[in-house]
């Protein structure tokens, strides 16, 4: 159960899938440690009924004119750290509920020799085939989200 006041809860049934003309993307919060940036993001339940959230989102960062600069792997701990299982996620209207993403910007490293930055994300919801965008510079190297999470 997250704390009072969120609108989210780890569901115990099946609910209906949350509809993405029903959510709401925004930037929870950012910050950088040892070369890697860590984000979360919040999606709002703007709907009239509770609906449910599982899995990995697919994110995908984009450039100014919308091409795929780079799309997010789901995460298995390395980077996020301790990584909770996927669960499914009841959110409430106006709840919430989160995922977290990093991106590393130590160059050159292993894997890139340097980053390439978008201006905006595109974020398909669990379940769902429609993206929400959000203007928000992000990164792509070893781009990684987490599941759907409680608001903690």
């Amino acid at each position: 159960m997250s704390p009072s006041g969120t609108g989210s809860t780890v569901a115990q049934g099946n609910g209906q899938t949350c509809a993405t003309q029903d959510l709401r993307l925004e930037l929870a919060s950012s910050q950088g440690a040892g070369g890697t940036n860590y984000a979360a993001y919040n999606l709002t339940n703007t709907g009239a009924s509770a609906c449910v959230l599982d899995g990995y989102p697919t994110v995908k960062v984009l450039d100014q004119n919308g091409a795929v600069l780079g799309v997010a792997t789901p995460n298995s701990g390395l980077v996020l750290g301790s990584v909770p299982g996927v669960r499914s996620v009841t959110v409430a209207p106006g709840g919430k509920t989160e995922f977290k993403m990093t991106f590393i910007e130590n160059f050159p490293n292993g894997i890139c020799k340097q980053d390439t930055y978008g201006s905006s994300i595109s974020v398909v919801p669990p379940g769902s085939t429609a993206a929400l965008t959000l203007q928000q510079r992000e990164g792509t190297c070893e781009l990684s989200v987490g599941p759907i999470e409680p608001v903690s």
